[in-house]
């Protein structure tokens, strides 16, 4: 393949990421140009996550595929022209497949980056592209009305290099192999590329035979090789089986299949039925080279298919050899078929007594033997086409895929009938009433229990009506098969809503843990909130009746509670384009709703609590603070009572000395000193001093016991007067110590005058 150049491409309407070659329609025309100033959201039916919209425009909708959204894109500055692919919930590359993927040669595969983006309620995969100009291949076919065995031989060489390159390089199986997934880079030189690399590996592996919302089933029949029809575990040989059929196309302009009329087969059935027993006409590819080329690719056994060593030896002139392992006639039954004990003449009576004999239809279709004379009897003398093969073999000892088949076999031979699965009839509305009923004990209910994926699909396949479209199909249909969609993406969002819930519900009040308890239901709750949500989706009538109650809820308060509630979209609206999640977070907020008002009750408890302790706190320091005050005021009143004591004291002294030194005396010091101390400036003035003292003394300790005054100008008031109290007592302390001194001072002199006699007259 030649080297990619670097020009914004143009895929055409499906390109290679519509599925299964479905064409589109570009809005307008509009090709590779900013229509109008065409935005990233909601002018189109996709919304761009934030770091691709702050770049780009959307300026053109692909047909979307079950699996993912598809938009072309235009940047705003250079004008380069993208394809984007926002897959649905839950479809992701592991990190192996992407780094490989990152390093994959252009020449071969189609260059693609990818992401996953976390910045909305769930994880999407997200993957940017060039737009090839020139389309696909299966756009060339469409346009040339009969193949183009002209460029057969270009198209094989360059299938031949990329499936190579795949398989022995990447070590990976494309899975898809189609018209629609390769893509023309150039027309002259022809050169092709493979688009939907990894990511249909991926989803043949998750979503494989699995029937969708939209009616469609993932792959397409007509590149199915034989051994994907029962089976995941599908080799490389498998592609080579799709470029078979890709050439078969390519050389001739249609399909290998044909009834017994040789009028081309429409229905997949029919199609599926064809591959599986090999009844491919490849009569159509009249040149002998090309039919020998395409009986090699479609060999029904995949260890003697084609590769790539036989191609390109083909492709050399040689001619490598066509292995055929024809089986051995199936022996012919006899005209009933025996179960249960009774011999069945027609398939409908066996349908109907395999109803009623669960248990016997389960060791039928887990017995080979059993299976092999089933087939037979269908196949010879029922001679029924339509049915597929795959409801004739064994389901080894599984006993969930034993009641798949069952449901499936008996609903293909009773349309119209009942569904039973172990002898009960199943219907969206039973179910969706029995997981109301069960609560949060539904995984524990016995018959709940039989839901596995391989069953509902087979519930789901019952219904569907291959001769309308998706609004033609039955309200029996769409809840089952919207159940079938999105039950494991709604199981998810809920574990991952209520995650959040108890994380958010950590607040203590005062030490407190309010949220304990909100956290320690949560398992139940989400228990009962996914079996809740499993019968809104099988039950429209409940959807409408919990979302008009969880109206009437208050939500509000708690702010965890009222998050996850403005997280609840409408799931009524048709314009809801995350249908799980909606119904996810609207079954979790309605059984969590009385947990939140028990945590708003608890904090309310126990921010009363905390603020009834805070006021006994304070009350309690307030009765201390008036126990302090008391004591000071005491304290303060003993200090006046003293200083007033004091006071009148020297009162009473002062009046008494004053007259013993009324008059100077210059002869006698003391005397003069005394009177100096007593008369300055007047007896008087210090005896009136000492009087108003000892009154304001007394008056403030009064004042301290029995009046509401700032006992801090009290204390300061108390100190000045009893300083002023000390100072005019101080001449008579004064002359008290002077007297004193005299005194020690003569008992002293009369002691040593006793001591020198005593010595003298010894």
């Amino acid at each position: 393949m030649a080297e990619p150049d670097d020009r914004a491409t143009r895929r055409d309407s499906a390109g290679g990421t519509a599925r299964d070659g479905r064409h589109g329609t570009a809005r307008d025309g509009g090709r590779g140009t900013t229509r109008d100033g065409a935005s990233s959201r909601r002018e189109f039916g996709i919304l761009l996550p934030d770091y691709l919209a702050a770049d780009y425009n959307v300026i053109d909708d692909l047909p979307a595929g079950s699996e993912a959204a598809v938009a072309v894109v235009q940047h705003r500055d250079t004008g380069h022209v993208k394809v984007v692919k926002i897959y649905r919930q839950g479809i992701t590359l592991p990190q192996a497949f992407i780094d490989k993927l990152e390093t994959a040669d252009a020449r071969h595969v189609l260059p693609v980056q990818r992401s996953v983006y976390t910045g909305w309620a769930s994880p999407r995969f997200i993957e940017v592209m060039d737009f090839v100009s020139e389309g696909s291949l299966a756009k060339l076919l469409s346009e040339s009305g009969g193949g183009i065995p002209d460029r057969a031989r270009r198209v094989l060489e360059e299938m031949t290099d990329a499936l190579d390159y795949v398989h022995d390089r990447l070590e990976m199986v494309h899975r898809d192999i189609k018209p629609a997934n390769i893509l023309i880079r150039r027309q002259e030189p022809l050169d092709l590329v493979l688009a939907d690399l990894g990511i249909a590996s991926e989803l043949d592996e998750v979503a494989r035979s699995r029937r969708e919302t939209t009616g469609s089933v993932k792959g397409t029949p007509e590149y199915q090789a034989p051994e994907t029809l029962h089976t995941n575990d599908a080799g490389r040989a498998r592609d080579w089986w799709a470029l078979g059929m890709t050439m078969c196309e390519v050389l001739t302009g249609q399909h290998p299949f044909k009834d017994s009329a040789g009028n081309p087969l429409r229905d997949h059935g029919r199609i599926g039925n064809a591959i599986a027993l090999g009844d491919i006409d490849l009569s159509i590819v009249t040149d002998d080279r090309w039919n020998l080329l395409c009986r090699g690719l479609l060999t029904h056994h995949p260890d003697d298919r084609w590769g790539a060593s036989q191609v390109r030896s083909w492709l050399a002139g040689e001619t490598p050899s066509v292995v055929s392992r024809r089986r051995g006639a199936t022996p012919r039954a006899a005209g009933s078929f025996r179960f249960a004990g009774r011999s069945f003449t027609d398939p409908e009576s066996l349908a109907d007594h395999m109803v009623t004999s669960w248990r016997h239809a389960t060791d039928l279709f887990t017995s080979p033997p059993e299976c092999e004379a089933l087939r037979t009897w269908i196949r010879e003398d029922v001679r029924d086409n339509d049915i597929a093969t795959n409801l004739l073999t064994p389901v080894g000892g599984s006993s969930t895929l034993a009641d798949a088949r069952i449901i499936a076999f008996t609903s293909h031979f009773r349309p119209g009938k009942a569904v039973f699965l172990r002898d009960t009839e199943l219907s969206a509305a039973d179910l969706a009433s029995r997981f109301a009923r069960a609560g949060d004990a539904w995984k524990g209910d016995s018959f709940l229990k039989l839901l596995q994926p391989k069953v509902v699909d087979a519930v789901v396949e019952c219904h569907f009506n291959p001769e309308v479209d998706q609004r033609g199909q039955s309200a029996e249909y769409r809840a089952l098969a919207q159940y079938s969609r999105y039950v494991t993406d709604i199981d998810r969002e809920i574990t991952s809503a209520a995650a959040a819930v108890s994380q958010a519900c950590t607040a203590h009040v005062e030490g407190v843990d309010i949220g304990a308890d909100v956290r320690q239901s949560m398992p139940s709750r989400i228990d009962r909130a996914q079996g809740l949500a499993r019968a809104l989706l099988l039950s429209p009538a409940s959807v409408q009746e919990v979302w008009g109650d969880f109206g009437l809820l208050d939500r509000q308060r708690p702010r965890w509670f009222a998050d996850l509630c403005a997280q609840v979209g409408d799931p009524t609206s048709t314009r809801n384009i995350d249908v799980p999640g909606s119904i996810a977070r609207l079954a979790l907020a309605t059984v969590i709703a009385d947990l939140a008002t028990l945590y708003e009750h608890a904090w309310m408890n126990a921010k009363t609590a905390a603020d009834q302790r805070r006021r006994e706190a304070e009350a309690a320091a307030e009765v201390a603070r008036y126990a302090e005050l008391r004591a000071e005021r005491h304290r303060v009143a003993i200090m006046a009572g003293i200083g007033a004591a004091a006071s009148l004291v020297g009162l009473f002294v002062h009046i008494w000395l004053a007259p013993q030194f009324s008059r100077p005396d210059t002869r006698d010091w003391m005397n003069d000193a005394a009177h100096n101390l007593l008369h300055r400036p007047s007896a008087d003035m210090q005896e009136l001093a000492l009087g108003l003292c000892a009154v304001a003394l007394m008056g403030l300790a009064l004042t301290a016991l029995f009046s509401v005054v700032d006992i801090n100008a009290l204390r300061t008031v108390t100190i000045c007067l009893c300083a002023l109290g000390a100072i005019c007592i101080l001449p008579m302390v004064i002359i008290a110590v002077g007297m004193i001194l005299m005194i020690v001072f003569g008992v002293a002199v009369v002691a040593l005058i006793a001591v020198g006699l005593m010595s003298a007259a010894s």
